[in-house]
């Protein structure tokens, strides 16, 4: 910046001033006016300027050691933890069952639906791919919730180095040790699978607003690995070695569009597989991974079923639109598995683990609604997985949280609850339920629920079942399953070929006409 000295002034030739009459009589003070206020208006600048500049760097050194939020955190009993990474998801809790076997006739009769007109054609089926052996591995169910973070917070909370350069995932801030221990027990004692993981409580006194105590979670092998939404290095390595059959994504592993496609394509490049399975729970209402305002929020199950109370053929209609355009969600992400349909048949009582999520009461109805769903995943290019087979619907309890006992008779299960799987056992793909059915064995559920993890994976898999799902990303508990894991075959590789066969590309469609089509069914605003 160039520098000025002050001198003595000098006249030069052309120093002249020149006066209108009017102006003769205006003093030298009043000539220079201008000047002044000028001058003036620029300390003022500049002193606003420093003024400024020292509060910013203020503000920025008090939101560093700031808690999470401005709000003061919820109280320990309503922390939820987040599991770590993205990845093939957790067994036991819920192993799928591929393409189970025809049984008994439905003792309600599905009446065929008949295509809604305003809904695309059914393309020809492409050749099946031919179905490799692969490591009967990972895929669905409950995932731990995402990261819990503070209220006003609009993005999960990030992964941060900790001193021994593992990576930690902090939960929530707390105001004293205490609170952050009870938080951290009653957290993992509700969630098992956060064993793996240890607690990380660190202090941090931030002055006025008090001492409060971080609780976090780890630790990760790096930034990747805690916050899900990319493949870490230990991941990649693991999966091209045990090769999986497929993955499943999570909130967790939900950021942006994107990003949800890099993220599928380094999965399946583990496998060196274009089309291995990627699964998704995308139902609409309460359960949906891909949320507003970057995807378009769907009406739950309840409401087609409120529907078609009065309007059965609107309602079949609206359903499969509802499946077709969650399809293009979907596909246009590159996931082609979506959980969904819910067949089961919730009862008076019951936990509303399921509510919302079933289409109804009534098993007839379920069916002819279920099949309308069906229809229109197949037809968008993603395989359906019903579920919870044989039947959720009566559970007094979640079973994420706890195993729930059905107690009623063998006539009225089989006249009911599994009814609904019967008729449409033709889907791709079936989830089952962690539920014991008393009438059919009071001692295990349809898959199992004790042992280690390697031997519960071990025991669902003789119980049936050709898949087993891991869901809370943590690697050590996924190399512990794979021990017991062996490659599709036999009649396990063949469910799984006829169940991939499904897939075709999905003929053209009219997204913004069938978005208007539902919105007029449903009367809801497009």
């Amino acid at each position: 910046m160039p520098s000025f000295e002050r001198g003595v002034y000098e006249p030069k030739s052309d120093d002249v001033r020149v006066f209108d009459e009017d102006e003769q009589d205006i003093d030298e003070e009043g000539s220079r006016l201008p000047l002044l206020i000028v001058i003036a208006l620029l300390v003022l600048a500049a002193f606003g300027g420093v003024v400024w500049l020292a509060y910013s760097q203020g503000v920025q050194r008090g939101r560093a050691d700031a808690p999470d939020s401005d709000s003061v955190p919820p109280p320990p009993t309503e922390v939820t933890k987040p599991a770590p990474a993205p990845m093939a998801a957790k067994p036991v809790e819920k192993p799928a069952a591929l393409a189970p076997k025809p049984t008994e006739v439905a003792k309600v009769p599905a009446k065929p639906m008949e295509k809604p007109a305003a809904t695309a054609t059914k393309p020809a089926p492409t050749k099946p791919a031919e179905a490799k052996p692969a490591v009967s591995k990972a895929i669905e169910t409950a995932a731990l919730p995402p990261p819990a973070v503070a209220p006003t917070a609009s993005k999960p909370a990030e992964a941060a180095a900790s001193a021994g350069g593992a990576y930690v995932l902090q939960i929530g801030s707390y105001k004293s040790q205490a609170d952050a221990d009870a938080a951290w027990k009653t957290f993992s004692s509700k969630h098992p699978m956060a064993g793996g993981y240890s607690e990380n409580v660190r202090k941090a006194d931030l002055g006025d607003k008090g001492t409060w105590y971080r609780l976090r979670m780890g630790s990760f092998a790096d930034k990747a690995a805690a916050s899900g939404t990319e493949l870490a290095a230990e991941e990649r390595d693991f999966f091209h070695e045990i090769r999986p059959w497929g993955f499943i994504l999570f909130g967790r592993n939900i950021e942006s569009p994107a990003q949800i496609k890099r993220l599928v394509a380094a999965l399946r490049a583990t496998v060196n597989d274009p089309s291995a399975p990627v699964l998704i729970d995308q139902e609409g209402g309460r359960v949906a991974r891909l949320k507003p305002p970057q995807w378009k929020e769907r009406p739950t199950a309840l409401r087609f079923a409120e529907l078609h109370a009065t309007a059965p053929e609107e309602a079949r209609e609206a359903a499969y639109l509802n499946a077709r355009l969650i399809a293009q969600d979907l596909t246009d992400l590159g996931i082609n598995v979506d959980c969904l349909p819910v067949l089961d048949v919730p009862v008076e009582g019951a936990h509303d683990i399921i509510g919302d999520r079933a289409y109804g009461r009534d098993p007839s109805v379920i069916i002819d609604l279920g099949r309308a769903v069906i229809e229109g995943m197949i037809e968008g290019g993603v395989l359906p997985v019903m579920k919870h087979i044989p039947g959720h619907g009566r559970a007094g309890a979640d079973s994420h949280l706890a195993l729930p006992r059905v107690s009623a008779t063998a006539e009225e299960l089989s006249a009911t609850d599994f009814v609904t799987f019967r008729s449409l056992n033709s889907c791709p793909l079936a989830m089952t339920a962690h539920v014991v059915y008393e009438a059919i064995d009071a001692q295990r559920p349809a898959t199992t629920s004790s042992g280690s993890l390697a031997h519960r994976a071990k025991a669902s898999l003789f119980a049936g079942c050709d898949v087993v799902l891991h869901c809370n990303g943590n690697l050590a508990e996924m190399r512990e399953i794979s021990t017991e894991l062996k490659p599709l075959e036999d009649i396990h590789l063949k469910r799984a070929g006829a169940a991939l066969a499904h897939l075709s590309t999905p003929a053209e469609f009219d997204i913004q006409a069938g978005e208007a089509r539902l919105a007029a069914l449903l009367g809801t605003r497009s």
